[in-house]
């Protein structure tokens, strides 16, 4: 996120400030950085006049505006047109991601995966006491049945998606159509052979 940061009858210190990864704010005249992870403007604001009063100012009044959010960072990889990073600043549904990611290409299968990493990313109590950053949430979706809506899935700033390529099976022997065939459904031996052309007419049956 970027913030602006405006200190009363102090037109100097007004700075733009970007949060850094470690999730807090460097300032003038400020010898530490101010936390500012899971912080209102207002809550940000006040710990900034403590941290200006400390050594700086005898009473600052801070206001702070978040100019530019981009928090929620999502990800699409795989076979989509535009595989990539999404910058967002709200949430979004599985199928919304998919649509601003270019939609499935053509050598997409049915499904994708969803990765979620395990993050404190949600500020609540629940998340904060939970120690084990490491478990990582796997889901398996239908892309048809997303597009169809009898799916939805609610995204999570950290969120990686990957639609999975279409599988490749190969068909040999006495059909017409030798070679690879591209399975972007599950299939049986029997659609498998239909998709090779079928058998040719002296092949055994039984």
């Amino acid at each position: 996120d970027k913030l602006t940061v405006q200190v009363f009858k102090h037109p100097e210190l007004t700075q733009r400030v970007s949060v850094n990864t470690n999730g807090s704010v460097t300032l003038f005249k400020v010898a530490e950085p101010v936390d500012a992870v899971c912080k209102t403007e207002q809550q940000l604001a006040r710990d900034i006049e403590a941290a200006y009063r400390k050594d700086y100012l005898r009473n600052p009044e801070v206001n702070v505006v978040v100019t530019e959010q981009m928090s929620q960072a999502l990800a699409v990889i795989g076979a989509v047109e535009k595989p990539g990073p999404f910058f967002v600043n709200r949430r979004l549904h599985l199928l919304e991601l998919l649509a601003l990611a270019g939609g499935p290409t053509k050598e997409a299968g049915s499904r994708l995966m969803v990765v979620r990493p395990g993050s404190n990313a949600d500020c609540g109590q629940e998340a904060v006491a939970n120690v084990d950053d490491d478990k990582v949430g796997l889901f398996n979706f239908s892309i048809r049945d997303l597009q169809e809506g009898k799916q939805s899935f609610l995204m999570q700033p950290g969120d990686i998606v990957s639609v999975l390529e279409a599988d490749l099976i190969f068909v040999y022997g006495n059909v017409n159509e030798q070679g690879q065939v591209v399975m972007k459904q599950p299939m049986t031996l029997t659609q498998a052979i239909a998709s090779a052309g079928g058998i040719k007419p002296a092949t055994q049956k039984g």
